[in-house]
């Protein structure tokens, strides 16, 4: 193995991996090691990882055993680096939720349906830092419990769908860099009462907000091009 063994006394980063006994093992802490604080005996500081290049996905129990940016897998058959949420990777996972995604994950791309129908979903949080320019469509259709969505700076789409039905929504912020808002994607947002568009934005699609009945407030500004037919049917703005 062209890793190091685990030594006492010895500073450790978060994604270092060492060797201990016949295992391998990635640092989830950053710390200083101690004579008790084995890789074996603190699952809330290491975690055991396969020695395959691309092993068997497994599903994490927690922060502690969560994959970071750099780590591969296979999944039925496949095989995965993690720079990407990939098309219905987190499909009706009800358990699932709060989604937060750290600088230091440079993940791309949000796929077609990756978080659809997580009833569980309360908050996304995407960092400022994570390149993700498209919201794929769909990507957070149905997420019934969402509240409140956070997304990154560089953002330029949000796609067909992407939060439709997030019927609990009362807050987004949408960055500056988003230059065009899909067809349906906040159709059905009941909850969503007011809402500032982005200064960069040239289209808004068809039936985007149509069934948002809360919102009563929204911001357009000058350089919005194409507004899709029915954008804002059945909100307080239209019937007002």
């Amino acid at each position: 193995w062209m890793y190091a063994e685990w030594k006492t006394d010895t500073a450790y980063e978060v994604s270092s991996r060492i060797r201990y006994g016949d295992k391998l093992y990635r640092c989830v802490q950053s710390h200083t090691s101690q004579d008790d604080w084995t890789p074996d005996a603190t699952p809330s500081l290491w975690v055991e990882v396969s020695v395959e290049e691309y092993p068997e996905w497994c599903q994490p129990t927690g922060v502690h055993d969560a994959y970071n940016t750099g780590d591969k897998c296979t999944y039925n058959g496949q095989r995965y680096d993690v720079t990407r949420i990939n098309n219905r990777a987190f499909l009706n996972c009800t358990g699932l939720s709060s989604v937060v995604i750290s600088d230091s994950v440079p993940v791309t791309y949000i796929g077609t349906n990756a978080f659809q129908g997580c009833t569980g979903l309360t908050s996304v949080l995407i960092s400022d830092a994570v390149p993700i320019n498209l919201i794929g469509t769909s990507a957070f259709q149905g997420c019934s419990s969402l509240v409140t969505v956070t997304l990154p700076d560089v953002l330029s789409s949000i796609g067909t769908s992407a939060f439709q039905g997030c019927s609990s929504l009362t807050n987004i912020s949408i960055p500056n860099s988003v230059t065009n808002i899909g067809a349906n994607a906040f159709q059905g947002c009941s909850n969503l009462s007011s809402l500032s568009l982005p200064s960069a934005l040239t289209g808004i699609g068809n039936f985007a907000f149509e069934g948002c009945s809360s919102l009563s407030s929204i911001s357009i500004p000058n350089t919005v091009s194409i507004i899709g037919d029915s954008a804002f049917v059945n909100t307080a703005l239209y019937n007002n």
